[in-house]
Protein backbone atom coordinates (compact mmCIF):
# COMPACT_ATOMS: atom_id res chain seq x y z
CA UNK A 1 0.00 0.00 0.00
CA UNK A 2 2.28 2.65 0.94
CA UNK A 3 4.37 1.76 -2.41
CA UNK A 4 1.55 2.16 -4.25
CA UNK A 5 0.74 5.87 -2.59
CA UNK A 6 4.48 6.72 -3.23
CA UNK A 7 3.88 5.97 -6.82
CA UNK A 8 0.50 7.85 -7.30
CA UNK A 9 2.64 10.42 -5.65
CA UNK A 10 5.73 10.23 -8.25
CA UNK A 11 3.35 10.05 -11.53
CA UNK A 12 1.58 13.35 -9.81
CA UNK A 13 4.71 15.17 -9.49
CA UNK A 14 5.68 14.13 -13.08
CA UNK A 15 2.24 14.92 -14.51
CA UNK A 16 2.31 18.65 -12.68
CA UNK A 17 6.30 19.22 -14.04
CA UNK A 18 5.28 18.12 -17.68
CA UNK A 19 2.10 20.23 -17.17
CA UNK A 20 4.06 23.61 -17.31
CA UNK A 21 7.26 23.62 -20.26
CA UNK A 22 7.23 23.96 -24.04
CA UNK A 23 8.19 21.62 -26.53
CA UNK A 24 10.35 22.40 -29.62
CA UNK A 25 7.69 21.77 -32.63
CA UNK A 26 9.43 22.92 -35.61
CA UNK A 27 12.56 25.32 -36.61
CA UNK A 28 12.13 27.82 -39.78
CA UNK A 29 15.18 29.78 -40.39
CA UNK A 30 15.94 31.70 -37.30
CA UNK A 31 12.41 30.83 -35.65
CA UNK A 32 11.87 27.91 -33.22
CA UNK A 33 8.15 27.27 -32.63
CA UNK A 34 7.30 25.53 -28.82
CA UNK A 35 3.95 24.00 -27.72
CA UNK A 36 3.12 23.74 -24.31
CA UNK A 37 2.64 26.24 -22.01
CA UNK A 38 4.93 28.22 -19.23
CA UNK A 39 4.27 30.18 -15.73
CA UNK A 40 6.84 33.27 -15.76
CA UNK A 41 7.25 35.64 -13.19
CA UNK A 42 8.59 39.34 -13.78
CA UNK A 43 7.94 42.44 -15.44
CA UNK A 44 5.77 43.56 -18.62
CA UNK A 45 6.41 47.08 -19.89
CA UNK A 46 5.16 49.08 -22.63
CA UNK A 47 6.73 51.90 -24.22
CA UNK A 48 4.45 54.56 -25.99
CA UNK A 49 6.65 55.76 -28.68
CA UNK A 50 9.54 53.38 -28.95
CA UNK A 51 11.18 51.98 -31.97
CA UNK A 52 12.77 49.29 -30.58
CA UNK A 53 9.92 47.75 -28.62
CA UNK A 54 6.97 45.39 -30.23
CA UNK A 55 4.44 46.88 -28.49
CA UNK A 56 3.90 45.41 -24.67
CA UNK A 57 6.49 43.06 -23.53
CA UNK A 58 7.50 40.64 -20.31
CA UNK A 59 10.98 40.20 -18.79
CA UNK A 60 10.98 36.99 -16.51
CA UNK A 61 13.07 37.55 -13.67
CA UNK A 62 15.06 34.59 -11.48
CA UNK A 63 14.35 31.47 -11.82
CA UNK A 64 11.52 32.59 -14.30
CA UNK A 65 14.00 33.63 -16.79
CA UNK A 66 16.00 29.88 -16.86
CA UNK A 67 12.28 28.90 -18.06
CA UNK A 68 12.73 31.19 -21.78
CA UNK A 69 14.11 28.81 -24.25
CA UNK A 70 17.81 29.56 -25.38
CA UNK A 71 20.18 27.46 -27.52
CA UNK A 72 23.86 27.73 -26.20
CA UNK A 73 25.06 30.41 -28.88
CA UNK A 74 22.06 32.14 -27.62
CA UNK A 75 23.10 34.97 -25.36
CA UNK A 76 19.97 37.12 -25.66
CA UNK A 77 18.20 38.57 -22.31
CA UNK A 78 15.48 36.21 -21.85
CA UNK A 79 12.30 38.38 -22.86
CA UNK A 80 9.26 38.04 -25.12
CA UNK A 81 6.36 40.22 -26.77
CA UNK A 82 3.24 39.29 -26.59
CA UNK A 83 1.58 38.13 -30.20
CA UNK A 84 -2.38 38.65 -28.52
CA UNK A 85 -1.67 42.36 -27.84
CA UNK A 86 -5.22 43.72 -27.58
CA UNK A 87 -5.89 40.53 -24.76
CA UNK A 88 -2.27 41.46 -23.26
CA UNK A 89 -2.98 44.93 -23.06
CA UNK A 90 -7.04 44.20 -21.36
CA UNK A 91 -6.01 41.00 -19.23
CA UNK A 92 -2.53 43.14 -17.80
CA UNK A 93 -5.15 46.26 -17.63
CA UNK A 94 -2.54 48.67 -19.40
CA UNK A 95 -3.87 51.49 -21.24
CA UNK A 96 -2.86 50.60 -24.91
CA UNK A 97 -2.58 54.87 -25.41
CA UNK A 98 -1.15 56.39 -22.29
CA UNK A 99 -2.41 60.22 -21.24
CA UNK A 100 -0.33 63.11 -22.18
CA UNK A 101 3.30 64.05 -20.46
CA UNK A 102 3.48 59.92 -19.82
CA UNK A 103 5.67 57.45 -21.92
CA UNK A 104 5.76 54.36 -20.04
CA UNK A 105 3.74 51.55 -18.51
CA UNK A 106 5.02 48.96 -16.08
CA UNK A 107 4.27 46.16 -13.43
CA UNK A 108 4.60 43.05 -12.42
CA UNK A 109 2.90 40.05 -12.80
CA UNK A 110 2.89 35.97 -12.68
CA UNK A 111 1.47 35.27 -16.33
CA UNK A 112 0.74 31.94 -17.83
CA UNK A 113 1.74 31.59 -21.76
CA UNK A 114 1.51 29.48 -24.84
CA UNK A 115 2.63 29.53 -28.34
CA UNK A 116 6.31 30.54 -27.85
CA UNK A 117 8.26 31.29 -30.72
CA UNK A 118 12.19 32.35 -30.35
CA UNK A 119 13.59 34.77 -33.31
CA UNK A 120 17.12 34.91 -33.37
CA UNK A 121 17.12 36.93 -36.77
CA UNK A 122 20.28 39.42 -36.28
CA UNK A 123 18.48 42.41 -36.42
CA UNK A 124 15.79 44.31 -33.92
CA UNK A 125 13.25 41.49 -33.10
CA UNK A 126 12.41 39.96 -29.77
CA UNK A 127 10.71 36.20 -29.08
CA UNK A 128 6.55 36.20 -28.91
CA UNK A 129 4.24 34.41 -26.75
CA UNK A 130 0.59 34.37 -26.45
CA UNK A 131 -0.92 35.80 -22.94
CA UNK A 132 -3.22 32.94 -21.84
CA UNK A 133 -4.11 34.14 -18.43
CA UNK A 134 -2.71 36.70 -15.54
CA UNK A 135 -2.24 34.63 -12.38
CA UNK A 136 -1.29 37.30 -9.88
CA UNK A 137 -0.43 41.23 -10.91
CA UNK A 138 0.47 44.26 -9.50
CA UNK A 139 -1.46 47.34 -10.15
CA UNK A 140 0.37 49.31 -13.60
CA UNK A 141 2.55 52.34 -13.38
CA UNK A 142 2.55 54.95 -15.26
CA UNK A 143 5.99 56.45 -15.82
CA UNK A 144 6.09 60.40 -16.90
CA UNK A 145 8.37 61.12 -19.84
CA UNK A 146 12.25 62.29 -19.52
CA UNK A 147 12.29 66.08 -19.57
CA UNK A 148 15.96 66.91 -21.51
CA UNK A 149 17.93 69.25 -18.89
Amino acid sequence: MRNTILLLALLGACNLASADGLQLQRQDGFQSYYSGTLTVSGQFQFFAEDEFNHGLCFYPQGSSAAKIPRSADDERMPWFCFSNQPQAFALLQVPSSLPAGFCSAEGSAQLRVSQYMTDTTPSEVSDMAHLESVLQSKPTRLQPCETPD
